[in-house]
């Protein structure tokens, strides 16, 4: 079990990591948690496998339709640059909380903790601390950075906007009673995910939860919530989750690719709206029934006249609370 170091924790995790109860009960489980890992992990990672070198059509699409994610590899990224930021993460994180606290001071940066819902500010969305999710982050609006701001005019073509996250997943006594990162699908396009050597990671698929172990030099691209309204529902935004861990820390970094804030999105599946009404409507429903519902308050649904809109207000329409129960936002 690797040292903890308590001061660069957020209070509350220091307070439940410093608590003799919690450390008397993990050390009485200590017996039994390689049992336990080895019967969570599945028995081999499922996912597909693109390779960007040779890129195949046919091969990609299937992932999206089926699968909403895939590990990439021959990505060209140097091993080494991953490393690198890998190295940076670790450094950054490893400041006590009040100086994380003061980095982001006057800057671009966000840092949150205890919970991935954001606003469009940066700032964590309000929630019970019976919620808490076991992570803290740092969320960099790259097109916020001067050296970011010029821009091959092709890319802006596309009317883009950009995150660079990373998070740390602090080590967790009782990783078996929280989560790293509650069940939840991706606001964005697409978002690619450099996992660094602790796993936790995990994919819902066919009404199971497949554990996506971490391999060097490969990175994890999965479908957000706009990918899936733009395809009319042919492309999956998929489900995920991250356990924290009993044994040390979790660190990843993520890039996040979003349509512009003003952009409109088109669909046959769903009324037009623009991300700016996607991410208002998301922290809506997470302030007042607790969980995102995302993109079925904007689904045409059948009735007898044909075709209508979902209403969007923040009540309990339609049995949502219990098809979507435990699906929570990533809003960045």
């Amino acid at each position: 079990m690797s040292e903890m170091n308590l001061e660069s924790y957020p209070p509350v995790f220091r307070q439940q990591s410093e608590s003799p109860h919690v450390q008397a009960q993990a050390q009485a489980q200590s017996s039994d948690l390689d049992d336990i890992a080895k019967e969570s992990i599945q028995e081999y990672d499922p996912i597909p496998f693109i390779d960007l070198q040779c890129l195949n059509l046919d091969e990609l699409g299937e992932a999206c339709k089926h699968w909403g994610l895939f590990r990439l590899v021959n990505h060209g990224i140097p091993l080494t640059l991953l490393r690198q930021l890998q190295d940076h993460s670790k450094k950054i994180f490893s400041l006590s909380f009040e100086s994380k606290e003061a980095l982001v001071i006057s800057s671009p940066m966000s840092y949150f903790w205890g919970t991935p819902a954001l606003t469009p500010s940066g700032d964590s969305l309000s929630r019970g601390p019976q919620n808490i999710n076991w992570v803290e982050g740092f969320n960099v609006p790259l097109g916020q950075l001067s050296q970011f701001q010029a821009e091959d005019p092709t890319i802006d073509s596309f009317r883009i906007h950009r995150i660079y996250s990373r998070y740390r997943y602090p080590q967790c006594f009782v990783a078996n009673e929280t989560w790293g990162m509650e069940a939840h699908t991706d606001s964005s396009v697409l978002s690619i995910l450099n996992q660094e050597q602790v796993g936790g990671f995990e994919h819902f698929k066919d009404d199971k939860w497949f554990q996506i172990e971490p391999i060097p030099d490969t990175l994890i691209l999965n479908l957000g919530d706009m990918l899936q309204a733009i395809s009319n529902d042919e492309y999956k935004s998929v489900k995920h989750r991250v356990k924290p861990n009993k044994y040390g820390e979790r660190y990843s970094i993520c890039y996040f690719v979003f349509p512009a804030e003003g952009s409109v999105i088109q669909s046959s599946k769903y009324k037009p709206f623009t991300y700016s009404d996607f991410q208002a409507q998301v922290q809506q429903d997470i302030k007042t029934i607790g969980f995102k519902v995302g993109l079925e308050r904007f689904r045409f649904k059948q009735n007898g006249l044909g075709l209508q809109a979902e209403t969007t207000n923040g009540e309990d329409e339609d049995g949502l609370s219990l098809i979507f129960p435990s699906i929570t936002i990533l809003v960045k």
